[in-house]
């Protein structure tokens, strides 16, 4: 509970994102909901990134960030939109919960088929991954 205590001592001085981020979110939020497929992944992440370059989508990470120093106006509020579509998630993260876990033991499962080495974690862990780890030689961009 400490980090619930410090947050909520925080966060009162963090400021009011935009008009323009509220819109900017909402509509990238939006954009990714409808327009998602797998199949568009590497064409939808370079397509996202140059439009961050030009303030035209809210970018992931800023250039400060990536060197870790802290940007300018970095401790934002979420919008009240964020916070309802926060709210439902967390309804749901039991499931999301168990789904993200069943992909990594079938990811798991059909890298050992291939042959392949994967994760080796003491059963201690049960660790929910946003993504699958690989260790590969030699990494082509």
């Amino acid at each position: 509970m400490r980090l619930l205590d410090n947050m909520q001592k925080i966060y009162p001085d963090f400021i009011e994102p935009s008009f323009k981020e509220k819109l900017l979110l909402r509509l990238q939020y939006l954009t990714y909901s409808k327009l998602f497929k797998p199949s568009l992944f590497w064409f939808a992440q370079n397509t996202y990134r140059r439009l961050s370059i030009y303030g035209i989508t809210i970018g992931s990470s800023s250039s400060e960030e990536l060197e870790c120093e802290m940007p300018e106006g970095y401790e934002k509020k979420m919008s009240r939109w964020q916070r309802g579509l926060l709210e439902q998630k967390l309804v749901e993260i039991k499931k999301i919960v168990n789904h993200r876990i069943w992909v990594t033991s079938l990811y798991g499962k059909l890298l050992k088929e291939k042959g392949l080495k994967t994760i080796n974690l003491s059963e201690e862990y049960e660790p929910v991954f946003l993504r699958y780890p690989l260790l590969i030689r030699d990494k082509i961009k």
